[in-house]
C-alpha cells in the first residue's frame, strides 16, 4: 500500500497535490471550501475531507490523529498562509520536517512581525495596534498622515488600504468584519494594525532552506496599482538589479534572526532613497500562479522540488541558472459591470510559453478592483529575454477582447 502525504488546505490551487502523486505517493487533502481550488486536482486526491471547521486547530488535529491511526503517514504539507502555524505545530508532534512554528506565528500575523523587526532593529514604518474601531477613530484625529490599515492576518491584499480620515477607516473596519464573517475566521476581526504608507521600488526574494542550507532561487519584481489598494499589476522573474547584493544580505540576516530553518519563503522588499525595508514575509512560496515563472525561468519543476524537500526533510541539487525571462501581467476593472464580450484567441492555448488564467465569463457582473482576488485575468509568459517577453505580452493583450458594460 502507498504512503499517504497529508496536505492541509492549498495556496496554489491544488497544484502540489499532482506534484505529490507524480512521486508515487497518494495525497490526503484536507480544505475548508474558503480557499479556490481547482477542481481537476481534487480528481487525483486519494481522500478528500471538506470541513469549515478545519480552521480551528484542535478539529484539525483530531482529523490528523484519526488518519494517522489508519493509514502510514510519510508527512504532513501546507502550502497556504493560513495554515503554516497549525501545521507546523501538528508535524512537530508527528516527528515529521517542519518550519520552527513560534516562527511561523510570527510571520503570519502582521503585529507581530512589526515587533520582532523593531526589537531587533530592523528599519520599518511606524506602526500601531488597536482593538477597537473608536480607538483607531481617535488615534486618526490626531494624526493626519497617510496610514495602511491592515487585518492582523490576511493574504491576497485581501483587506489592505491606505486610509486619510475616519470615514476611511469606518469603511475599512466594516470590510474587516464582513471578511472575518465570510472566510470562518481565517481572516482575523481582533484588532487591526495603522502602518505608516511608505512608497517606493517593491521587490521579492523566492528562497527555499533545510536546516542545513538555504537556497535563493531568485528576485521578482512587481508593479502595483494606484492607491488606495494595494493590487499587483505585474511581475518579473528572474529580476537583475543594483539592490539585489543588498536584499540578499537582508534574507542571510533574516533567516538568522527570525530562525527560519525550514520551507520555501517569499519576501517582499521595498527600496526607497531611506534604504530597504522588509515589507511582508510569507512562509511559502509566491502566490498562485507564480510558480509557472519560475519553471519556465530556471527550467525545473519547484512544486515537486518543494514537496520532496517536505517528503525528505533535506534540499536536493537542480540546476537554477537562468533558463528564460519571464512576465506576467494581471488585468482589472477599474468599474462595475457586466462582462458583454470576452474572446480570447485559441492560438494562445497551444504555445507552451503562453499560459492565459480568464477568471470571467459572458454576463458576468464584475467590481472595481479592490484586491489581488478582483484580478479578472492574468497573463504569463516566457522568453529567452526580457525585451522578447514584453513584445509578446503585448501581442497577447492586443489580440485579446473584452468589454464590461
Amino acid at each position: 500500500m502507498k504512503q499517504k502525504i497529508i496536505v492541509v488546505e492549498s495556496g496554489q490551487f491544488g497544484e502540489e497535490i499532482i506534484s505529490i502523486q507524480e512521486q508515487g505517493y497518494d495525497v490526503i487533502y484536507l480544505y475548508t471550501g474558503i480557499i479556490p481550488i481547482e477542481p481537476k486536482n481534487l480528481d487525483v486526491a486519494f481522500k478528500i475531507i471538506k470541513d469549515k471547521k478545519l480552521t480551528s486547530y484542535e478539529i484539525l488535529a483530531d482529523y490528523i490523529e484519526s488518519l494517522n491511526k489508519q493509514y502510514q503517514i510519510k508527512t504532513i504539507l501546507t502550502t497556504s498562509d493560513f495554515f503554516i502555524e497549525k501545521v507546523s505545530l501538528l508535524c512537530r508532534h508527528y516527528d515529521f520536517p517542519f518550519l520552527n512554528p513560534e516562527t511561523a506565528g510570527i510571520l503570519i500575523n502582521k503585529h507581530l512581525f512589526r515587533k520582532k523587526q523593531k526589537e531587533l532593529g530592523y528599519k520599518h514604518p511606524d506602526f500601531f495596534l488597536f482593538s477597537s474601531l473608536e480607538e483607531g477613530m481617535n488615534f486618526i484625529k490626531e494624526d493626519d498622515r497617510e496610514w495602511v490599515f491592515k487585518p492582523l492576518i490576511s493574504n491576497e491584499s485581501v483587506g489592505v488600504r491606505i486610509i486619510k480620515n475616519v470615514e476611511e477607516l469606518k469603511n475599512a473596519y466594516q470590510v474587516l468584519n464582513k471578511l472575518s464573517r465570510f472566510s470562518a475566521g481565517l481572516i482575523k476581526k481582533e484588532g487591526f494594525m495603522l502602518e505608516e504608507f511608505i512608497s517606493g521600488e517593491i521587490l521579492s526574494c523566492e528562497f527555499i532552506k533545510d536546516n542545513n542550507q538555504l537556497r535563493i532561487l531568485g528576485f521578482t519584481s512587481r508593479e502595483m496599482g494606484d492607491p488606495p489598494f494595494f493590487i499587483e499589476l505585474g511581475y518579473e522573474f528572474p529580476f537583475h538589479g543594483e539592490e539585489l547584493n543588498s536584499i540578499q544580505n537582508q534574507v542571510k540576516k533574516f533567516v538568522h534572526d527570525f530562525d527560519y530553518n525550514f520551507g520555501p519563503c517569499h519576501i517582499e522588499f521595498i527600496v526607497n532613497k531611506h534604504g530597504l525595508y522588509i515589507l511582508e514575509v510569507n512562509p511559502r512560496l509566491m502566490g498562485y500562479p507564480n510558480y509557472w515563472m519560475i519553471n519556465k525561468a530556471l527550467d525545473t519543476d519547484i512544486l515537486k522540488y518543494i514537496t520532496k524537500l517536505y517528503i525528505t526533510g533535506s534540499l536536493f541539487d537542480f540546476s537554477s541558472s537562468s533558463n528564460k525571462y519571464t512576465v506576467c501581467e494581471e488585468i482589472v476593472s477599474d468599474r462595475e459591470g457586466y462582462i458583454s464580450e470576452i474572446d480570447i484567441p485559441e492560438e494562445w492555448k497551444a504555445n507552451p510559453d503562453v499560459w492565459i488564467i480568464n477568471n470571467i465569463s459572458k454576463g458576468m457582473y464584475v467590481r472595481k478592483a479592490e484586491s489581488n482576488k478582483d484580478i479578472l485575468m492574468r497573463i504569463l509568459v516566457a522568453a529567452d529575454t526580457k525585451k522578447q517577453s514584453k513584445e509578446l505580452i503585448k501581442t497577447i493583450k492586443q489580440s485579446i477582447n473584452f468589454l464590461i458594460s
